[in-house]
């Protein structure tokens, strides 16, 4: 091989080597172009993520100002009616001139609790029926959510039992000593009126069976109460937590 040739088989290296760099080049250009596109959408979707999220807590935090109102009156409305059962239970026994001092329509009708929770659930329902629970977070606020529907359970649970008894037990036994139409003035009912009949009340304060009855009533609302409170504690929590998502 003439010196010729050699130095031109060189030249030829050289240039596969240069090509071969400039192509790696490339490639890698390519490739850093590829992450940083991929990159930038992760960080989009993600954005858009967060974006959703906070939607969703938002609106959550909104129902559930709601919810609040009406568990407070409902909690109120709750716990008036379980004090008049107890006021009336502790009358059992007394003198005829006792149980005479009090308008007694009117403490019946204060002491059958017509009481409607029915808290609004919607966001969480939408959240789980869209499939966008994965779009939240926040451990805290997933465990609450289930902590929430688990008590919701309880509750209409408690309220269906208690209910069953005012209608099966309280209210037949009732019937049979007062006047549901002099009750129900007290109601604001447009119908209602003041009875014609005399009914003498005294009889049923010395009935051991009512005793027994009104005992029952007072404890299936104490366990409504108690059931009430706790949601009461749980919706403090739940807004404590998504205040943070409402926008100024």
């Amino acid at each position: 091989m003439n010196m010729l040739n050699f130095l031109r088989k060189i030249r030829k290296n050289n240039m596969k080597a240069k090509y071969l760099s400039y192509a790696v080049g490339e490639i890698f250009l390519v490739v850093i172009g590829i992450l940083i596109a991929f990159q930038l959408n992760s960080w989009n979707s993600d954005r858009l993520d967060i974006i959703k999220q906070n939607k969703i807590l938002a609106n959550l935090h909104i129902e559930f100002l709601e919810n609040k109102d009406q568990l407070d009156a409902a909690l109120a409305t709750f716990s008036s009616s379980l004090e008049t059962t107890i006021f009336i239970n502790n009358l059992v026994g007394e003198s005829r001139s006792e149980v005479a001092k009090h308008n007694l329509d009117s403490l019946f009708y204060l002491s059958l609790p017509a009481v409607e929770f029915y808290p609004s659930s919607q966001s969480i329902e939408n959240v789980i029926q869209s499939g966008n629970l994965d779009l939240i977070k926040n451990q805290e606020i997933i465990t609450l959510f289930n902590k929430w529907n688990t008590l919701l359970d309880h509750i209409n649970d408690r309220e269906s039992t208690s209910d069953d008894w005012i209608n099966q037990a309280l209210i037949p036994f009732l019937v049979k000593y007062t006047s549901f139409r002099d009750m129900d003035i007290y109601g604001g009912l447009y119908w209602a009126k003041p009875s014609k009949l005399e009914r003498d009340y005294y009889p049923l304060f010395q009935n051991g069976e009512f005793e027994s009855i009104m005992d029952n009533s007072i404890y299936l609302q104490e366990m409504n109460k108690r059931r009430m409170e706790e949601a009461k504690i749980l919706i403090d929590r739940i807004l404590s937590v998504t205040a943070q998502y409402i926008q100024d």
